[in-house]
């Protein structure tokens, strides 16, 4: 399903409630200086339907701006120690890959991206940086004071305002 476009609707239902608000104003008018007995009723529906307009407006905003909110963070990279651990602890980098997914989060795990143990540390690192730089959150595995390399995605993040964050604290 294609993603909605809140900016034009947003102006659309701004544009309506204009036209609402510009009708309120030529039935004052008219009802000035017209004897109709008709006109209370239209104002009265004319100043319900702008109500009702002010009220989508102010949900179609709230959502737009949860939405985006939601959107912003989608994409984390994990960082944490590697280097001297058991498989490198994939294991581990895996299984918060696997629970962030699950939330609905796309999830860049420097497992996957170097799959083989790290034998080229510079390699790793120059493929895992070009990676955390595409996303909006790093989020940490415990031991990651550890590693030097994660200290390194850490400065980088910080530097390039990509917000931080501890893995398990993250939720859906």
């Amino acid at each position: 399903m294609p993603e909605p476009d809140f900016p034009a609707a947003l102006a659309e239902a701004k544009r309506c409630a204009r036209l609402t608000y510009d009708a309120l104003a030529l039935i004052d008018e008219l009802q000035r200086t017209t004897e109709v007995r008709h006109f209370p009723a239209a104002l009265a529906e004319a100043k319900r339907c702008a109500r009702l307009t002010y009220d989508a407006l102010a949900l179609i905003d709230e959502w737009q701006r949860t939405t985006e909110v939601r959107l912003k963070r989608q994409r984390i990279y994990i960082s944490g120690p590697m280097m001297g651990l058991p498989g490198s602890n994939f294991p581990a980098f895996h299984a918060e890959a696997d629970r962030l997914r699950n939330l609905g989060y796309t999830v860049l795990n420097p497992a996957e991206i170097n799959p083989n143990s790290p034998t080229n540390l510079c390699g790793c690192m120059r493929r895992g940086l070009t990676a955390l730089l595409t996303c909006d959150t790093l989020a940490l595995l415990d031991g990651w004071q550890r590693s030097h390399e994660a200290h390194l995605e850490m400065h980088v993040a910080h530097r390039v305002g990509i917000e931080i964050v501890v893995a398990k604290d993250v939720a859906a």
